[in-house]
């Protein structure tokens, strides 16, 4: 399903590395894991795990 998701959504890069990036920028802490929301409003959700916290990203 995952790879569905990542032709659906022109994904061409490892999801943690956008995460990784996020987790830089914004002073999140250590990335530590992603999880997609598969499901939703909006084409392309995710939980981001830190050190600090958990986060929902997006799309806008």
């Amino acid at each position: 399903m995952l790879k569905e998701f990542a032709k659906r959504i022109n994904l061409d890069t490892e999801l943690n590395n956008i995460s990784r990036q996020i987790c830089n920028e914004y002073n999140l802490g250590q990335y530590i894991s992603d999880t997609i929301i598969e499901v939703g409003y909006e084409d392309f959700n995710y939980i981001l795990e830190t050190s600090i916290r958990k986060v929902l990203c997006k799309s806008i």
